[in-house]
């Protein structure tokens, strides 16, 4: 697990809205929620901190079901950046306080609003008008985190997952999403195609992690010994 450290003051933007505070009002990003709930090194690297902020920002939002802005969040960036961990994380937040949304009144629904998270493959090859109850558990998710998007094999070269994900997307929208790839958005167009990049783009905020470690390189490092 990462351990939080405090962000430098030039990272803390000043942009950020707190949805249940009054117009005009800032939105103050909390280290102390941040340490609880996503435990990332946000000093190891400056879109390390970007990435804390955002999330922080989009998950309290998804909390008070604030629709002013995106409702889906895309994150990107090469294995090992923190991309799953803080999917996961954004994922335990809103099931443990699910509850007290809906008794606040910022969730109104009959039942508690839940959190599904799913691995994409498991759905890429799901073939349309057969029986899949992980495809409409997650279509169906009042909150869906749709794990490694891209990561797929297309075993049988029929160009399912890649439609898949056009239909699942479009089911998706304006629906609070969070999806994870290793696929950077100048990459989309190539690894899937001109529709679904439009998808990905489309009314969704995008978190691109070009330059950040990876913790998996940084804990695989080989131990030199002195001869």
């Amino acid at each position: 697990m990462h351990v939080s450290r405090a962000i430098p003051a030039t990272l803390t933007p000043t942009n950020f809205r707190d949805p249940r505070a009054e117009p005009g009002k800032s939105f103050k990003p909390s280290a102390d929620w941040r340490a609880k709930w996503l435990r990332l090194d946000e000093a190891a690297h400056p879109e390390v901190a970007r990435l804390a902020l955002a999330a922080e920002q989009f998950a309290k939002r998804l909390a008070n079901n604030d629709r002013s802005g995106p409702r889906l969040l895309v994150l990107g960036g090469r294995n090992g950046v923190g991309k799953t961990h803080v999917a996961r994380a954004i994922h335990r937040y809103f099931n443990a306080v699910a509850v007290d949304c809906v008794t606040r009144g910022n969730w109104r629904c009959e039942s508690v609003p839940h959190s599904v998270f799913s691995e994409w493959a498991e759905l890429a090859e799901c073939e349309p008008g057969r029986s899949a109850p992980a495809w409409d558990t997650a279509t169906g998710a009042d909150v869906l985190v749709l794990d490694d998007v891209g990561a797929d094999v297309d075993r049988f070269k029929s160009g399912l997952p890649v439609a898949n994900l056009a239909r699942m997307l479009n089911a998706r929208e304006r629906r609070w999403t969070v999806v994870t790839m290793n696929h950077p958005p100048s990459a989309w167009v190539d690894r899937f195609d001109k529709r679904v990049a439009d998808r990905l783009h489309r009314h969704a905020q995008i978190i691109e992690l070009k330059e950040a470690p990876s913790y998996w390189q940084v804990e695989c490092q080989p131990v030199v010994t002195a001869q």
